[in-house]
Formats: structure tokens, sequence, C-alpha cells
């Protein structure tokens, strides 16, 4: 099967091909995800297949083909935002998931007689957002799971003082729901993380409690960070900072759970929240949430064990005109 994929890497096109009797990838160019929108247009002409972008060439990719009009019953079929093939087939590995919107496409100059899939008028599909910035949109309608085992562990050094570090930017409205949770596989939340109202509340095993007041103003927008020693538990939002002592046995039951990978880690709501009807009376988060950390290492949403189609991997609502964000959206 002869195949065609135009895509970025790290915000830069690509294309790559394959077919009887050649296999090609060309990447380069200035990055497109810079909120603004692109004019794309791909041509094949004679051995060439030519890239322009906003009507200047962009990418060149020569190659040795055959045309497709010689073949008896030539067919073609066109996947947007995916692969028809099998992703271990790509020339260079590609996470072909993608945050993004498309407007006034022309496929082979005859739009009108390609049947589009009726995905694009599904209830839940999501719609595109006037203005954007980076980061991740929860739009208050579900949650992404990772499992432990996929999660850098942090292990001891020498002296075997283990601690585990969370940190994320957050932007949001007031609100009451759950951000983050770290569950045993029962989905028993060893360490929690709310939004309540006025307060940034932080949960560990059960007895240990810890309050940060929020900014009194209308939304918050800050760094968060949250850091457990064997000794404290240390909540920062922004420039200030909130410290508890803990129980030795809470730190040491989370500690074995995070080392042993026998568990998930939840942004967006509570474990389980998903699966049932009274769970889902709680409230989720809705917001953004902008480059999270989980022991150093940036968390990347589209590598989530399950995730709710309603989230945003790479892409927030930004300001409008006046300033605000479009953080009420909902799908």
């Amino acid at each position: 099967m002869d195949w065609f994929v135009l895509g970025l890497r790290r915000g830069k096109p690509e294309m790559q091909i394959h077919n009887a009797v050649t296999n090609l990838t060309v990447s380069g160019g200035r990055r497109l995800d810079d909120g603004k929108w692109h004019r794309l247009m791909v041509k094949n002409e004679g051995h060439m297949v030519l890239l322009e972008v906003d009507g200047d060439d962009h990418l060149v990719l020569s190659h040795v083909s055959y045309p497709i009009i010689e073949q008896r019953e030539p067919s073609m079929r066109i996947g947007v935002g995916g692969l028809f093939i099998p992703v271990q087939e790509l020339l260079t590995p590609l996470n072909t998931a993608m945050d993004g919107c498309i407007r006034r496409w022309d496929w082979l100059n005859q739009t009108a007689e390609w049947r589009e899939g009726t995905s694009l008028e599904e209830e839940g599909t999501k719609g595109c957002f006037p203005h954007i910035h980076r980061g991740s949109f929860f739009p208050g309608s579900g949650l992404a799971t990772f499992s432990l085992t996929g999660l850098p562990t942090g292990h001891s050094p020498t002296n075997g003082s283990w601690s585990l570090t969370l940190q994320m930017g957050i932007e949001a409205a007031p609100q009451s729901g759950t951000l983050l949770a770290i569950s045993s596989l029962k989905q028993t939340p060893l360490l929690r993380l709310d939004l309540q109202h006025t307060d940034l509340v932080a949960r560990l095993g059960n007895g240990t409690i810890l309050l940060a007041p929020l900014p009194l103003k209308d939304c918050l927008a800050s760094q968060l960070s949250l850091r457990v020693t064997p000794s404290r538990l240390t909540l920062r939002l922004g420039s200030s900072e909130a410290v508890k002592p803990i129980p030795r046995g809470e730190y040491d039951h989370l500690k074995h759970l995070w080392l042993s990978q026998r568990g998930h880690l939840v942004v967006g709501g509570q474990p389980g929240q998903e699966l049932s009807a009274m769970a889902q009376e709680r409230s989720y988060f809705r917001g953004c949430l902008d480059t999270i950390r989980v022991q150093g290492q940036e968390l990347d949403l589209d590598s989530a064990q399950s995730r709710s189609n309603s989230i945003w991997a790479h892409t927030c609502p930004g300001p409008n005109a006046e300033g605000k964000a479009h953080l009420d959206i909902q799908n």
C-alpha cells in the first residue's frame, strides 16, 4: 500500500512518502504551532512533492514514483488528524495525536464530492477557540489518568531520602474540584490537591491537610508546586508557601506506592470519577494547566493511559480583545 503523511514534529512540518520504489522523509522550516492560522498546500508535480505555507515554498521532497492514473482502479483515502496505517510503519517515529483546527479545506479540488466523516458532527466534538496559547485545557467534563509505571520514580539517593515533587502552571476561575490525585490500584487517594473556592488544599493520607489561600481576584494564574519529603509537606503557590509536618507512616505509604509503581496519577478529577454516576456529581477541574512536571519530567497528556476526549492536550483558549480568557467554553 502506498501512503503519504504530512505532520508536525516539534511544530515544524514533516512529509513522509512510501511506495513500491521509494521511502523518503523530509522535515524542517519554521514552526507552525504559534497559535495563528496558516494556509497549507501540498502539490505533486512529476517526481516532486511540494509543501507551500502561506503562499511560499516551504518543503520540497524529490522522489521516484509512478503516476497513480496508470493504476487500473486508483483509489484514495484521506485521514485528518490520524493514520490509516499502523504507526509502527512510519519511516521515522511520530506521535500522531494532534490538537488543532482546520478550516477551508479542499481535497483534490473536489471537496464537495468527498464524504466527510460523521465525527465532525458528533456530540462532544471540540470547537475551535478564537484565540489560543500553549497549555492543556480541561473544560470541566473529564480527566486524564497516568499509570505510575510510566512515570519517573525519583529513586532514593544513597542516604535513602526519597521525595516527590509536582509542578505546574495553573489558570482557572474560582471553583470547587479536584486538580490532581495519586491513588492506589483500588482508586484510594493517598495524595490529593483540591481547589475549594478560596483555598488550594493538599491532603496526604487520612489526616494531613494543608491550605494555601488563593489570590483575591477573579482568575487564578500562577505557578504551583507540591513537595513531599520524609518530614514535611510543602505547597507553594506563586510567591507564597505553606509547610506542614507529616507523620512518617503517611510518607512511607506514599513512597512505597510510588516506587512500586502500582497506582495512578489522575489530573483533572478524582480516581474512578468517570466510572461512577455518583462520583461524576463531584466537580471536575475546569481551566488550563501549563507544563506539568512530575519528579522533574514533563508530562505529555497524549501519553496518558486514558484521557477524556474533552481535554485539549496542547491548546488553551487565549485572551480575547478585552483580555479575558474563554475558560468557560464547553464542548
